[in-house]
């Protein structure tokens, strides 16, 4: 028994690492041919669509070390001199959604999410995250946040266009639902602005990209507003069209890879091997080997639903108590300078998980605030 473990466990490292010297998947976007565009309404069945091959099913985001997921996930890109077109479908026997507020923190609720960095030097990139409601968090990174990144959340996709199709009903737990698509229009205008290269792109360009859909395991609650309720100390799965193999994606250099096509069909392209910019970063790309002794001591925490009021002194008081913070910031509206009610706070690994066990839930002038983590783990590299 004890060899048999062994053999698994060998079999499994060399199947990530295989996966790693592989590197990332590339998804060949045809020229959009049909005008004027197409509408954007979550119907993936739309005949401008018809030269779109789907992607690869999703997988874990630490590759195939882990199991498949549960539920079916795959997408579509194409694109035209206006929008980067990019539509998917998801399996999901029970559809549900609670934030309706723009810039919320989506991932408490199922989603899907997209990070795109054209010049791929994995800096200045963008990420979108959309629930089955249609609600948006779109913000921007001027650098990863394992390389000190801060999220500028005043940063909105100009021009956006969304749609979602829902193949059963939303928050209805007396049935069970077949999934929901979603189509997403990206305008050029607003990618242009983050890079020096020339947008929209030209036949053969490549630019990383990536996708996640964060799912909850949920069960049945009539008493909940969507008629689901999270199954408690449940962490939510990570699956992905281009393995990450580590739960972070915020390690663009793992991103999948689009390459554009000009008015060729996707089967008849040979693809090059990406060339993409170097990423300056403080974590070896290829070697995973003692990547948890490489992270920093202090972990780095998210503070969300904060009552307007409170500053990053206030911030840093709160959570004084439980050990040396180092580092704390509110986020503000860049045009109004208000608070946007959430922020970060960076503290040594002990006091954090102090201070996640003491705070998360609490009461703040009539406001629950949600603490959890933002940076990686030791343990285990998480998401952000």
């Amino acid at each position: 028994m004890r060899q048999l473990l062994i053999f698994v466990l060998l079999s499994l490292a060399a199947c990530t690492q295989t996966e790693i010297q592989a590197g990332p998947r590339v998804y060949a976007a045809s020229f959009l041919l049909s005008e004027p565009g197409m509408t954007i309404d979550g119907d993936l069945s739309d005949p401008a669509w018809q030269n779109a091959p789907w992607s690869d099913d999703y997988i874990d985001i630490e590759g195939s070390k882990h199991p498949a997921p549960r539920f079916r996930t795959r997408m579509k890109m194409t694109w035209d001199d206006a929008y980067l077109y990019i539509g998917a479908e998801m399996e999901e026997p029970d559809i549900w959604a609670t934030l309706t507020e723009r810039d919320s923190v989506i991932f408490y609720d199922n989603d899907f999410e997209v990070f795109l960095d054209p010049d791929g030097d994995c800096e200045n990139y963008m990420e979108l995250e959309i629930n089955a409601f249609g609600t948006e968090w779109d913000l921007f990174l001027p650098k990863s946040y394992i390389n000190g990144g801060e999220p500028d959340n005043s940063w909105d996709i100009e021009g956006l266009r969304v749609g979602i199709q829902i193949d059963g009903s939303l928050n209805d737990s007396s049935d069970v639902d077949k999934g929901w698509a979603i189509e997403i229009a990206i305008p050029m205008s607003a990618i242009a602005p983050n890079t020096d290269l020339q947008v929209p792109p030209s036949d053969g360009d490549r630019w990383r990209i990536n996708f996640s859909r964060v799912e909850w395991e949920v069960v049945r609650d009539g008493a909940s507003s969507s008629g689901y309720r999270k199954i408690e100390g449940r962490e939510a799965d990570n699956w992905v069209w281009s393995p990450q193999h580590v739960i972070n994606m915020h390690l663009p250099q793992h991103w999948g890879i689009i390459e554009f096509i000009g008015r060729r069909r996707p089967e008849t392209l040979q693809l090059r091997k990406a060339d993409l910019r170097p990423c300056p970063l403080s974590v070896a790309p290829r070697d995973y080997t003692g990547y948890s002794s490489r992270i920093r001591k202090h972990m780095r925490l998210f503070v969300g639903n904060l009552p307007w009021s409170i500053d990053d002194d206030e911030l840093r008081n709160i959570f004084a108590e439980y050990g040396d913070v180092s580092d704390s910031k509110i986020i503000q509206d860049r045009e109004t300078g208000r608070s946007r009610g959430f922020g970060f706070i960076e503290l040594d690994d002990e006091g954090a998980t102090k201070a996640i066990e003491a705070l998360n839930g609490t009461e703040f002038e009539g406001r629950a605030i949600k603490v959890n983590e933002a940076q990686a783990r030791e343990e285990r590299p998480r998401r952000w």
